[in-house]
Order: C-alpha cells, then sequence, then structure tokens
C-alpha cells in the first residue's frame, strides 16, 4: 500500500462552469477507485473549489484505472517536502538549525545500539552560564564507513548525556542554543566535552541582511512603515507564540486534507515558521531583529505536522486559501522536494492566475534548484552570506571556489541551490530572527541560515517596492498583477559581481 494525493484542475477554469466540470471528473474517476482504497483526507470547501483526496492504495490498481481518468484529474504518489534549511554533512562542514530534518533520538539510538555502550556528557555553556534547552547533535564514525547521530537537548544544568556503542568513535557535534547564541561546532571529542557558545550581536533591529536591500530603522513599525496594504502568506510549519508576531493572521493548519482551525492549531510545529516570519514581519523588535515589511498584512498557515515532511496536497490547498480566500499579493514557501508536482504547479498556476506570485526558496543541496521553485511560474531565490558577519565556528558556509565572490564582501552559500531558473538572491547566512517562546526563554531570537531565510526576505523586499508602486496598487486580481510584480522585482535587483546561476539579477534594492 502506498499514500496518494488525488485533486482536480482549477487553472485556466475562468468560469464557474468550468470548475464545475472539472469537480465532476474528478468525482467520476475517484468512484472507479472509491471501493478499493482507505481514503483518511477529503478536502473541499464548495463545488467550484479544489478536491484533495487523500488515500492509501495498491499502486498496481492505481496505475491500472490510470488511463481511464479524465485530463482533469490528478492523481500522485504522496511527495514529501523538507523545510528549506542548511543541510549538512557528517563530516560537520555545514552547521544544523534547530528543526532540520530528524534525528535519531536518545531512546531510539539505545534501542539500535545494544550491547558494550559508551558515554558522552556535554555541557554548554555561553557567557559563562549553563544553558538550557539547547539541542545537541552528536555525530558518531563506525566500521565499515558507518554514520549515525544522536540528538539530545540540555538540562537545567546545561548537559546532554550521550549513551552508544563502543565501536562508535565521536567525529564531533553541533550545539544550537535555543536563543541568543550563535551554534557551535565541536569536532572530535571523547567521554566530556565542554562547549562556549559566542552570544549573538544585540545592535539589531537590523542587520547586514537588511542594509544589502537599503532597508531603513523606523521607530514605529520596528523597522520599515513601507509595505502596507499588501498581503503576504506563509507556507510553512507554522509561527508563534512570539510577541513580535502578535497581530498577525492565523490561518491555522491544513494537515492531510484536514483544515484545523482551534486555537494554537497554527502555532509552530519546530523553530522554522516563526523565524521566516519574523524575517518578513516582525514587529517593535527592541531586543532583537525586526522584520524587513512589518508593517505588510501577514497571513500563516501550517502545513508541516509536529514529525515530518510537508505534502502537495495539503500545500496545494494552503495556496488556495491564500490566494482565493485571503486575496494575498504574494506567497512565501521556503520548503521544497527532489520531485515536482502536478497538483502543487497547478495551484500555484491558479495563483497565478488571480493576480498572487509565489516566491520560493531554491534549495539548500549544492546542487540544480528543487522543486515547486524549479516551476517556471515560480521566483527562485538564493542564499547569500557576507564575510565577517558569522563566527566562523558557527556555521560560515564560505564557498570554496573563488567565483563565488562577489562585491561588497557578498558570497554565494556554500550550500545554496543555483541555476537558470534564480531570478535573485536574498540574506540567507547567520540571519536572525524570531523564535517560538519555548523551554523557558522569552522572546528568543536565534540564527539559521539557508535558502529558507533568503526567500522570505526578498519576499519582504518585494512588499515594499509593491506597496510604493501606484500602477501595481491599481490592478485587478489577475495574471498581468502577478507578471508585473515579476518585472519589478527583476527591474530593482543590484548586481552583487556574483556568476548569473548563483545571483539572478543580483539583490533587491529598495531605493534602485
Amino acid at each position: 500500500m502506498a499514500k496518494y494525493v488525488m485533486s482536480n484542475r482549477r487553472a485556466g477554469k475562468f468560469t464557474d462552469e468550468a470548475k464545475m466540470a472539472s469537480r465532476k471528473s474528478l468525482e467520476t474517476s475517484f468512484s472507479q477507485i472509491s471501493n478499493s482504497v482507505d481514503v483518511f483526507g477529503d478536502k473541499a470547501k464548495g463545488e467550484t473549489s479544489r478536491r484533495t483526496i487523500f488515500f492509501m492504495a495498491d499502486p498496481s490498481e492505481i496505475e491500472s484505472k490510470r488511463e481511464a481518468f479524465g485530463p482533469d484529474v490528478i492523481i500522485e504518489p504522496e511527495i514529501v517536502h523538507h523545510k528549506m534549511l542548511d543541510n549538512f554533512s557528517f563530516d560537520l562542514m555545514k552547521a544544523v538549525p534547530l528543526d532540520l530534518v530528524p534525528a535519531f533520538r536518545q531512546e531510539a539510538a539505545d534501542q539500535r545500539f545494544l550491547g558494550t555502550q559508551r558515554e558522552t556528557v556535554v555541557t554548554v555553556r555561553g557567557n559563562r552560564r549553563l544553558l538550557h534547552g539547547v539541542e545537541v547533535l552528536l555525530f558518531l564514525s563506525g566500521p565499515g564507513g558507518l554514520r549515525e547521530r544522536v540528538e539530545q537537548r540540555t538540562n537545567s544544568r546545561g548537559k546532554a548525556r550521550f549513551k552508544y556503542a563502543s565501536f562508535f568513535e565521536v567525529l564531533g557535534l553541533v550545539a544550537s542554543p535555543y536563543g541568543g547564541f550563535w551554534p557551535k561546532m565541536v569536532r572530535g571529542g571523547g567521554s566530556r566535552i565542554d562547549v562556549d557558545c559566542a552570544p549573538l550581536p544585540n545592535d539589531g533591529p537590523s542587520g547586514w541582511w537588511h542594509r544589502i536591500m537599503g532597508i531603513l530603522y523606523d521607530p514605529e513599525y520596528g523597522m520599515s512603515s513601507d509595505g502596507t496594504r499588501i498581503g503576504v502568506g506563509v507556507i510553512d510549519s507554522g509561527y508563534g507564540p512570539h510577541p513580535s508576531l502578535n497581530g498577525f493572521n492565523d490561518c491555522g493548519a491544513i494537515i492531510d486534507g484536514t483544515e484545523l482551525t482551534d486555537p494554537n492549531d497554527g502555532n509552530d510545529s519546530g523553530s522554522h515558521g516563526t523565524h521566516v516570519c519574523g524575517i518578513i514581519g516582525g514587529r517593535h523588535a527592541t531586543d532583537g531583529f525586526g522584520g524587513i515589511a512589518p508593517a505588510a498584512d501577514l497571513y500563516s498557515v501550517r502545513v508541516f505536522p509536529a514529525n515530518g515532511g510537508a505534502n502537495q496536497g495539503d500545500i496545494a490547498d494552503a495556496i488556495d486559501l491564500l490566494s482565493n480566500d485571503k486575496s494575498v499579493h504574494l506567497i512565501n514557501m521556503s520548503l521544497g522536494a527532489l520531485s515536482g508536482s502536478q497538483i502543487e504547479r497547478d495551484a500555484i498556476i491558479d495563483a497565478l492566475e488571480r493576480g498572487t506570485l509565489c516566491i520560493c526558496a531554491a534549495a539548500n543541496s549544492a546542487g540544480q534548484v528543487e522543486y515547486p521553485v524549479a516551476f517556471p511560474e515560480t521566483v527562485a531565490i538564493s542564499a547569500l552570506g557576507r564575510l565577517g558577519k558569522v563566527p566562523t565556528d558557527s556555521f560560515p558556509a564560505i564557498p570554496s571556489n573563488p567565483d563565488l565572490f562577489g562585491n561588497d564582501q557578498i558570497y554565494a552559500a556554500d550550500f545554496t541551490c543555483f541555476g537558470r531558473e534564480i531570478i535573485c538572491g536574498g540574506g540567507g547566512v547567520g540571519i536572525i530572527s524570531t523564535v517560538p517562546e519555548r523551554h523557558g526563554y522569552e522572546k528568543p531570537y536565534a540564527a539559521m541560515n539557508g535558502t529558507s531565510m533568503a526567500s522570505p526576505a526578498v519576499c519582504a523586499a518585494l512588499a515594499i517596492l509593491l506597496s510604493k508602486d501606484d500602477a501595481y496598487m491599481s490592478m485587478g486580481m489577475n495574471k498581468a498583477r502577478a507578471k508585473y510584480a515579476r518585472s519589478l522585482l527583476t527591474a530593482k535587483c543590484k548586481d552583487v559581481g556574483l556568476p548569473r546561476e548563483y545571483q539572478g539579477r543580483g539583490v533587491p534594492f529598495k531605493n534602485s
């Protein structure tokens, strides 16, 4: 049995009659398999909306009947999307933000590694005080090239205790404080490892990722008063709680076709979405770093469950909700997958036809861009860094290729994906933004890196440009409006001296 997502097309259906016919085609097609599948999700709001069905089925059964489905019906195996945070390898060359891909928990590791065990105790400090709630990833090397990692959070005494099979050696670790301090990499290790994390800078509310785009501080909004009248949607892991994000539009969650709208359903299932939202619209950041366009109207939809990735059906439904129901101008998606989904692309095109432009992270595998950013209807964003802005024992992400260093000490991050699809770049290394209030931390800010951070930075900059453009603001909700927004972004980019496949047209600059 495999997990499938089934949907009807909406792109190009400009009348209610056409939309209803598409839905009818889906219902007729699904009736041919409904008795042989196990449905666990079914989402549709009205007779002209997209219907998305989630079910388990025998692949041979689906393939045998696929040709009988109409052209308006899309059926796909589930495509799991991940958050666009910096990947890492076992050589510890890259750092690990707080809620990257799932690691083996200590309990699971204990069950796997039977027999004689070793123990490593990690103690984490910052400014000479013990830090609790620090996520510690311990990297292990075994015989025959075996690699594992185990994960723990430090207790109230700043300690994380690891047990593992005696045939493993410690390669090193990454300690990621929940807030206030830089993550730190440590190579090698033994039974006891002491880690001293450097404090984050307190020179906000603007950072280098603001200044390269000409964003100035405004005391009323905490950063810029530009961006008013622009609706920005975020499809991610949710947001908050964090006081700098109060007043945002919480659209709840969509998980496996079920729309969740109770209080707290839209809260962040990790920390990624909160960080993204803070980059766009963090407000009144007297104790940290503010958003680039805090005057914009921000709407958040959570599509990531507490554990695991998001699927294309929920992402498509979230796009529909934000574009059709909330009429946002821009949608940020800092997520991706190795294969493309036609269900997802249909939603992106449908949104484009209503004037909503999707801004997407390029991905972090140091290869060609992933999906959905590889679709030509999206705006692809790469990640840039700036020399001297991140401690060298944290996650500098500095490339080894000298061609990837540009003007004004800007470089293309070593993890960023690239390609002819890239439209522009944004700050994506050592970006400081909001994370949820957890583990006893109040108003926490943390540093992360990835195209996940670059995409919302560019999205927010575009919101500012659009809010100041009278021609754009007078346009109706149609494809011409989205095309105009895309052309305005490219026209306002400033070349930063990097190869085109890494920077696109450069970096959007407010005053260009």
